[in-house]
C-alpha cells in the first residue's frame, strides 16, 4: 500500500484536492493490448466495408448487368435533346 493511500485510510491526508500526477490512474502504465483491439477494430470495419459492397452488388446484379450489355451498344440516332 503506497503512502498516500495510508494517509487516506488514517484520515490524516491533507484537505486539498488530488492533482492527477498524484491519482492512482495516472500511475498506471498503459496497457500493451491497446494496438491489438485498434487492430481489431479495423478489421472489423474493413470487413464490413467488403461484405456492404458486395451485398450492393449482388442486390443492383441484374442493373448492373443490363449496364454493362448497354455499354457496348451505340444507339442508331442521336438523341434529340442534345441539339443546342
Amino acid at each position: 500500500m503506497d503512502a498516500m493511500m495510508r494517509e487516506v485510510l488514517d484520515g490524516t491526508a491533507p484537505e486539498r484536492p488530488v492533482t492527477d500526477a498524484e491519482s492512482d490512474i495516472s500511475a498506471q502504465p498503459l496497457t500493451s493490448d491497446r494496438p491489438a483491439e485498434w487492430l481489431k477494430m479495423g478489421a472489423v470495419a474493413a470487413a464490413s466495408a467488403l461484405l456492404g459492397g458486395l451485398a450492393a452488388a449482388w442486390y443492383y446484379r441484374k442493373t448492373l448487368a443490363r449496364l454493362r450489355q448497354a455499354e457496348g451498344q451505340t444507339p442508331e440516332t442521336e438523341p434529340d435533346h442534345f441539339d443546342v
